[in-house]
């Protein structure tokens, strides 16, 4: 990345940042609503630093007990990943583990993506075991269910295709 276009990203991420609402609670949804929509997009063009930044600001100025916050940590912990700071993802995953462990949605989602990140570190035991948490724990989450089951299919297939 050439400093010209470090500059611009680090004066972009300062400006949103600081441009994030403190109301006299210390919330405003109808704005974090807006940032996240903005980050969404900037997630969209793969600018992952600029929007895990912003995601990162709603999860300090919003309740736990709204949508955005959850949302965040994970787009968050996905934002991460996709710039391969995978340590932390996961410790976001734990995060929402830790925060939202009764909501099958957030913490399935985050225990499934969990596996996936101990897959992208080639951390097959991990993995396996993230994946046999989200079918044991989160069963009735059928989306994150499916795709648990079918991602420790492929590594037993793989690790049994190696010993034929």
């Amino acid at each position: 990345m050439s400093v010209m276009r470090a500059f611009l990203a680090f004066t972009t991420m300062t400006a949103v940042l600081l441009s994030l609402p403190f109301s006299a609670d210390g919330f405003d949804l109808k704005e974090v609503e807006a940032r996240f929509r903005e980050a969404t997009e900037l997630e969209g063009q793969r600018r992952y630093a600029e929007a895990g930044a912003i995601y990162k600001r709603i999860t300090e100025v919003t309740p736990k007990k709204y949508v955005a916050h959850a949302e965040s940590l994970f787009r968050l912990a996905y934002c991460l990943s996709r710039q391969k700071q995978y340590a932390d993802a996961v410790g976001l995953c734990e995060t929402i583990l830790k925060t939202y462990p009764g909501e099958p949605g957030q913490a399935g989602r985050a225990l499934y993506f969990k596996g996936l990140l101990y897959r992208a570190q080639s951390d097959l035991e991990a993995a396996k075991s993230a994946f046999r948490d989200t079918v044991a724990r989160y069963p009735k989450n059928v989306e994150h269910l499916l795709k648990a089951q079918a991602g420790l299919t492929e590594i037993l297939l793989t690790e049994h295709r190696a010993t034929l």
